[in-house]
């Protein structure tokens, strides 16, 4: 069987032990589990191009946790939400719902999640035609996670940076051979597959 096949294969197995746990959860009245479930399964759709069901269940989790001063859930309820819009070319949502997700991450002080949503931002910004807003995004992004030796953000925003420098094999050659040696020290195949 293919890779991509089983991987699919794997995901829907993902989904359908998700909704097996919450159905376990949903008489105890376990709150905050069910929410991390139905995140995981917005997270799960998402990577399954299940563009619909993702934010369906995006929006339920944020409007659960909306109320609950769980900011570092509901940041991540964000970005996911973010992702999804921008999949689905709502832009100006997905902005919306991005720029929530990187106050709050902002305000916590987690460098890692906030560079990971500037890189989306600047996934919008170029989708929105502005490429030099989106490169200077990305570089910001590149920036911070440098600052904070964080070596997975670095290399994703060397991968994103080279994706906005492209059709210029120059300029993005660069990012590719920096997010090469950067992932040749890490222990993640599928870095070093990008």
């Amino acid at each position: 069987v293919c890779r991509p096949f089983r991987r699919a294969l794997l995901l829907y197995a993902e989904l359908d032990a998700f909704e097996q746990a919450r159905l376990l959860l949903r008489p105890l009245d376990a709150f905050h589990e069910e929410c991390f479930i139905l995140r995981n399964m917005a997270d799960t759709y998402l990577e399954l191009n299940l563009y619909s069901e993702a934010l369906n269940a995006y929006e339920e989790v944020n409007g659960w946790l909306r109320d609950e001063g769980a900011s570092h859930d509901q940041a991540r309820s964000l970005w996911g939400m973010g992702s999804t819009l921008t999949a689905l070319a709502d832009l100006k949502e997905a902005e919306r719902a991005l720029r929530g997700a990187a106050d709050k991450f902002a305000a916590a002080g987690n460098a890692p999640m906030l560079s990971g949503v500037m890189l989306e931002q600047a996934s919008v910004l170029a989708a929105r035609k502005d490429r030099e807003a989106a490169l200077e995004t990305a570089r910001r992004a590149l920036k911070l996670a440098s600052e904070k030796g964080w070596v997975v953000g670095q290399v994703y925003a060397h991968l994103r940076l080279s994706d906005l420098l492209l059709p210029n094999v120059e300029q993005a050659e660069p990012h590719l051979l920096a997010a090469q040696k950067l992932a040749d020290r890490l222990s993640l195949p599928h870095l070093r597959f990008r």
